[in-house]
C-alpha cells in the first residue's frame, strides 16, 4: 500500500511538472510580452506621485536632484532593449552607488517617461541625493548611461538641483497629465501637452515613498525606508 502511495505522488508531481513545463514553453520571455500603452497621467497617478514627494520632504528625505536622459541622443549597444529596461539598468545602478556611497541613506526617487516628436524617448529621473554626492551623482549617471549606449551625445544628459520651489518640478512633470490634472497642479499653457505615447509604465515611484511605505509612517512604523523598488 506504501509503495502504491509513493508511486501515486511521484506520479502526480511529474504530472505537475510535467504541465508546468509545457507552460513555459509557449509563455514569451519578458522582452516579448507586451506593454500597456498609456498616453496621460490619470489623477491618481499624480496624486501618487504629490503624496509621495510630500512623504520624502517629511522624511528628511527630500527628492532634491532632477535628472533627464535622451534615450534618442544614446542609443543603446543592443537594439533590442527597451526603454523600460534602459530605465531600470539606470535606476539599478543609481541605487548600487547610492549605498555604496552613503550607506543607510534610502534611493528614494520617481520617474516620469515621455516620448515627443521632437525629443524622442526621455525619462526624468528626480531622486534624494546627500547634498555633499551631487557632483558625483551626476558623474554617475553619465557613466551609466554611457555604459548601456553605443555613443553618448552631449545633450543626452542633464542633471540639476530641484531647486526650493518643488511644486514647480512636480508640475513639470505632469505635462502629460489629463486636464484636470493640469489644471489640479497648475501645468503652464506653454507646456506641451502632446507627451507621446509610452509602451510600459508612465510613472514609477520607490517603494521607500510608495503607498505601502507612507502607510506604515501612518501606523507609527517607521518612515522612509531602505527598500527603493518600484511602487
Amino acid at each position: 500500500m506504501v509503495e502504491l502511495q509513493d508511486q501515486s505522488l511521484r506520479s502526480a508531481v511529474s504530472g505537475v511538472m510535467a504541465s508546468l513545463a509545457d507552460r513555459m514553453r509557449v509563455r514569451r520571455p519578458p522582452e516579448k510580452r507586451a506593454r500597456i500603452k498609456h498616453s496621460q497621467i490619470t489623477m491618481p497617478q499624480a496624486e501618487n506621485a504629490r503624496d509621495a514627494w510630500l512623504f520624502s520632504i517629511r522624511n528628511d528625505a527630500p527628492l532634491n536632484t532632477f535628472t533627464t536622459v535622451h534615450w534618442g541622443h544614446a542609443p543603446a549597444k543592443a537594439a533590442d532593449l527597451h526603454p523600460v529596461d534602459r530605465n531600470g539598468l539606470l535606476r539599478d545602478g543609481l541605487k548600487a552607488w547610492i549605498y555604496r556611497n552613503a550607506p543607510g541613506v534610502p534611493f528614494a526617487w520617481i520617474e516620469v517617461r515621455e516620448k515627443t516628436r521632437a525629443l524622442g524617448e526621455h525619462v526624468h529621473l528626480v531622486a534624494h541625493v546627500p547634498d555633499h554626492l551631487r557632483e558625483r551623482f551626476a558623474k554617475a549617471v553619465d557613466r551609466l548611461v554611457a555604459r548601456q549606449s553605443a555613443s553618448v551625445s552631449p545633450t543626452a544628459v542633464d542633471v540639476r538641483p530641484v531647486g526650493p520651489r518643488w511644486w514647480e518640478r512636480h508640475a513639470y512633470l505632469m505635462k502629460a497629465g489629463t486636464e484636470e490634472v493640469r489644471q489640479r497642479y497648475g501645468v503652464p499653457d506653454r507646456w506641451s501637452r502632446s507627451q507621446g505615447m509610452i509602451e510600459g509604465a508612465r510613472i514609477r515611484i520607490a517603494h521607500s515613498i510608495g503607498p505601502t511605505a507612507r502607510r506604515g509612517s501612518e501606523n507609527a512604523a517607521g518612515g522612509v525606508s531602505d527598500v527603493s523598488a518600484v511602487a
